[in-house]
């Protein structure tokens, strides 16, 4: 995984999931391994500037890289969970949360679901925006963001267990 993560140090403008899985799961190991081996294992804090470098490429980014349903809010849920693991508000202070949620309104239909563009085959969206939605949220009680989920929410209860997909408390404060 983490080789797939410094992969992306030689490359520029928006990331596509692939990335952000294999930089999400180098970010964990460097907390653990920092935490618990820091004798033993001197890489940590490098990989650390790998994940930072793979995130901020895209935090600066309007655009995800898919531009299909399911992998596209995957990689804005990635980027939040970096945003709130380090914390670096970046994406809440530069503009490009606020970019992402005009993107969930712009590409709803009038039932409130997103527009199931690129790979899936439903009729109607798989639900993906409301993690991504729930988290931005949090992170800085964006309106807009609470708008779109009083919207959606009631939509989407058939697609996704709620246990999974329910509501994100407050992670951040001011």
């Amino acid at each position: 995984i983490a080789a797939e993560a410094w992969g992306g140090l030689s490359e520029t403008g928006p990331v596509g999931n692939h990335l952000t899985f294999a930089s999400l799961g180098t970010m964990m190991g460097a907390f653990y391994f920092g935490k618990y081996y820091r004798d033993e294992l001197k890489h940590p804090e490098a990989w650390l500037k790998v994940i930072g470098h793979n995130f901020l490429r895209q935090v600066r980014s309007g655009k995800a890289h898919d531009d299909c349903n399911s992998y596209h809010w995957l990689t804005w849920r990635h980027v939040l969970v970096y945003t709130m693991a380090l914390p670096d508000d970046t994406f809440f202070t530069n503009g490009t949360g606020r970019k992402v949620l005009e993107d969930v309104a712009t590409t709803m239909d009038n039932l409130y679901t997103q527009a199931p563009y690129g790979d899936d085959g439903l009729n109607y969206g798989m639900g993906g925006e409301l993690i991504v939605l729930d988290m931005y949220h949090a992170g800085n009680g964006d309106p807009l963001a609470k708008l779109l989920l009083g919207l959606k929410r009631p939509q989407q209860k058939g697609v996704r267990p709620g246990s999974f997909w329910g509501k994100v408390g407050t992670a951040m404060t001011a």
